[in-house]
């Protein structure tokens, strides 16, 4: 997401409602007393639900990794003026992002359809974890129509910018099925460590302490 007019469109949407109640469901399934130190949020994105998760764990040092140098400059804008712990921003896809140190809790929303190879994806989460990381894995679900995600877009982004409703629109388009995403879990042998669940008409969450 390299073009300005679609990060600004990003950065000056309104997530608030869908991003609260997905820190929500991490929050209540997390371990009880779960403080993780170190945070991986991979495709940070605009950063809206990053802030979200700072501010959930205080007292975690967060690395935001992305694609778009774009969207990582507006980030480390947006933390020096807010005043934000300090955290490590990485320009990178998944594909090539690098793990260099042990991280508490993987975080990653939306992110899966995004990726051509969703193997690509599972790899870097694999790499990534280590004895005791807590993995929490949000996306969108593809309905079962043109006509569908035709009404979706206009239910949940009709009051948005075009740029905003054409992505929705692909993104809902591109996304997986439930089914797909457990044939998926299956294939990479973590059917049995991480838990999949459907949390409204468009989303899926998947988590799960690695040990």
């Amino acid at each position: 997401m390299e073009d300005v007019f679609q990060v600004e469109a990003y950065s000056n949407a309104d997530f608030s409602e869908p991003h609260s109640l997905l820190i929500n469901h991490l929050r209540n399934r997390v371990p009880g007393g779960f403080e993780p130190q170190f945070i991986l949020d991979l495709g940070a994105g605009s950063g809206d639900i990053s802030r979200r998760l700072q501010k959930a764990f205080p007292k975690a040092r967060l690395t935001m990794v992305d694609g778009s140098q774009e969207m990582i400059s507006w980030n480390e804008r947006v933390w020096e003026k807010e005043n934000l712990p300090k955290a490590n921003f990485c320009v990178s896809r998944i594909q090539d992002f690098v793990i260099d140190q042990s991280y508490d809790l993987i975080f990653a929303n939306s992110l899966l359809h995004h990726v051509t190879d969703p193997f690509d994806f599972w790899s870097c989460i694999q790499r990534s974890v280590s004895t005791g990381t807590f993995v929490f894995l949000s996306d969108l679900l593809r309905p079962e129509s043109i006509k569908k995600v035709e009404e979706m877009t206009l239910r949940y982004c009709g009051s948005d910018s075009q740029i905003l409703q054409n992505d929705f629109s692909k993104s809902l388009m591109a996304a997986y099925s439930l089914k797909e995403i457990e044939s998926m879990l299956v294939m990479i042998k973590w059917d049995e460590k991480i838990k999949l669940e459907q949390i409204s008409d468009r989303h899926w969450i998947a988590f799960g302490s690695i040990e």
